[in-house]
């Protein structure tokens, strides 16, 4: 079982840079900028 993926050490692991830039990446990657500046748009102004 040690070999298996750990997501507990791989987090340890992880520098919060690394989590950010790869969270970046994954919401680009899944949303479109459009998509991403009106959800913006709309947290800012709390609807």
């Amino acid at each position: 079982m040690s070999d298996s993926w750990d997501p507990m050490s791989s987090k340890l692991r992880w520098t919060p840079n690394d989590f950010h830039s790869g969270a970046r990446d994954l919401m680009i990657s899944i949303f479109s900028p459009d998509l991403v500046l009106n959800t913006a748009r709309s947290l800012r102004l709390g609807v």
